[in-house]
């Protein structure tokens, strides 16, 4: 997946937004129709929402549990 900064006429993706897209996210191999398109405003809306659902989780609960392959 890549978020490209955009200079186009394109109006963002969101339901209801009507602003000029300034981004968009594209996932490698597919084509330049299934990519998304925001605008700065809800970029970081989405990033801030993001960030709050998913950035503070731990993926395991506890560390000690885990042990390295390679070890």
């Amino acid at each position: 997946m890549d978020i490209t900064k955009i200079d186009s006429g394109v109006l963002c993706d969101m339901g209801g937004c009507v602003r000029k897209a300034a981004y968009a996210v594209s996932m490698e191999g597919k084509p330049l129709s299934s990519r998304l398109y925001l605008c700065p405003e809800c970029a970081a809306n989405l990033y801030g929402l993001l960030g709050s659902k998913l950035g503070g989780e731990k993926e395991v609960e506890d560390e000690e549990d885990v042990r390295r392959r390679d070890c």
